[in-house]
């Protein structure tokens, strides 16, 4: 076989590959990218850790996979973003009170419903209490 032919063929295998494992790749990536915002927004709101430690210390011992994930917090707004190569995106936002939360991936700010839902649940501790 000439190189051209070995290189195509090479070429289609890797397509072929990529495209059947895409599903478990592209969930794998948004997995490591949520789990690092919620760490990360957890070990620096709560536990006041510096972005640098939680993923030396937390995250990386776990996979080289999040020396990938990229991230900034905004004190502003209380929140954590993460993303592989700008791709993956996620969000973590930390409520006073509530601790951290994940959003969704098609979330941008915490939904009222979230709110609704602790209220009620705490009125019915109080109520079996």
């Amino acid at each position: 076989m000439s190189a051209k032919k070995i290189l195509l063929l090479l070429l289609i295998i890797i397509t072929g590959l990529v495209s059947f494992y895409y599903s478990s790749i592209k969930t794998t990536l948004y997995t490591a990218t949520g789990f690092s915002a919620k760490n990360v927004c957890s070990g620096y709101f709560i536990s006041q850790f510096s972005e640098k430690n939680i993923f030396q210390e937390a995250l990386i011992p776990i996979s080289s996979l999040f020396s990938l994930v990229s991230s900034s917090i905004n004190e502003n707004t209380k929140s954590v973003r993460t993303n592989i190569f700008g791709f993956f995106e996620r969000k973590a936002i930390y409520k006073n009170g509530l601790g951290c939360t994940l959003l969704a991936i098609s979330q941008q700010n915490l939904d009222r419903s979230v709110f609704t839902l602790a209220s009620i649940k705490e009125k019915k501790l109080i109520y079996f209490l």
